[in-house]
C-alpha cells in the first residue's frame, strides 16, 4: 500500500472558524460570599485541622485587599525557607472611635515580592481595618490566630484582648508581639496527627483547600488566587 502524508496544519476558511480562548476567571465579592458560606456551613470530605478555619479564611481576607501573589505568604514546599508570613510583619494597632471603645487595623510588610532581591531589609506594606460586616472581616480571624499562639504581649486571652484600652489623650494603641513569636509563621501547617507545627503552610496545602470548598459549594471555575488578583486588576483599572 503506498503511503499516504497528510498536511499538518488544519486549513480553514477565514472567517469561518475561530479559536477558541479559555475564559479566564475572576474571584470578586460574589465568589467570596460562596467560598465563605461554604466554608462555614458544609462539611468538607475531607476533615479540615479546627486552626485552619481561622487561617483559610484569613489569608482569602489578605489576598482579596492586597492583591498579592501566593508566594508572598506561601512558600513551596522544596522552598520552605523562603515564604511565610511571620508575626514580626505585622503591626496591629487598636484606634479609637467616637461612638467609643476601638477598633483594629493591621498593616501588612510583604518582603517576598516577585524581583525583591532583598527581603532582609526590603519590604512593601498595606493596611486594612475591620469591616463592619462580619462576613468580610479579616480581623477576627488574625486575632483568633494571634489569641491562640499566645502573639499578644500581655493578652493571654480573649477576655484580657477585650479588656483593653487606649491611654487617655491618645487615639490609639499599638500592640506588641511576644518575643518567642516574632519570626513564628502566622499561617502554620496543620494535622490531627501532628497538630499544628511551626512550618509555614506550603502553596500546594493552601490550594488544596480551597479547590476542595469551591467544589462543594458548586463552584467549577478554576480558583486561584490569580484570579484574585485579576478581578482586583479590573478594578483598578
Amino acid at each position: 500500500m503506498p503511503k499516504i502524508n497528510l498536511p499538518q496544519n488544519t486549513f480553514t476558511e477565514e472567517g469561518l472558524v475561530v479559536n477558541k480562548k479559555k475564559q479566564k476567571q475572576l474571584f470578586g465579592e460574589k465568589e467570596l460570599v460562596q467560598f465563605s458560606t461554604t466554608f462555614w456551613t458544609v462539611d468538607d470530605a475531607q476533615f479540615i485541622h479546627p486552626h485552619n478555619k481561622a487561617q483559610i479564611p484569613f489569608a482569602i481576607a489578605v489576598f482579596c485587599w492586597t492583591g498579592a501573589r501566593t508566594g508572598a505568604f506561601f512558600p513551596d514546599k522544596e522552598n520552605k525557607d523562603k515564604g511565610g508570613l511571620p508575626y514580626q510583619d505585622i503591626e496591629v494597632i487598636l484606634v479609637r472611635i467616637p461612638s467609643g471603645g476601638w477598633k483594629v487595623i493591621y498593616w501588612i510588610n510583604q518582603r517576598w515580592v516577585k524581583n525583591n532581591r532583598d527581603p532582609e531589609n526590603t519590604v512593601y506594606g498595606a493596611s486594612t481595618s475591620q469591616h463592619g460586616k462580619l462576613l468580610y472581616d479579616g480581623t477576627q480571624y488574625l486575632l483568633a490566630l494571634a489569641l491562640a499562639d499566645k502573639a499578644i504581649f500581655g493578652v493571654n486571652s480573649a477576655e484580657d484582648m477585650w479588656q483593653l484600652q487606649i491611654h487617655p489623650g491618645d487615639n490609639e494603641l499599638i500592640l506588641r508581639w511576644t518575643d518567642s513569636v516574632k519570626s513564628l509563621p502566622v499561617l502554620r501547617n496543620a494535622t490531627m496527627q501532628h497538630g499544628v507545627s511551626t512550618e509555614p503552610l506550603s502553596k500546594q496545602t493552601f490550594d488544596r483547600i480551597i479547590k476542595s470548598v469551591f467544589k462543594l459549594s458548586g463552584y467549577f471555575g478554576h480558583a486561584t488566587v490569580h484570579a484574585i488578583r485579576r478581578y482586583l486588576g479590573k478594578k483598578v483599572n
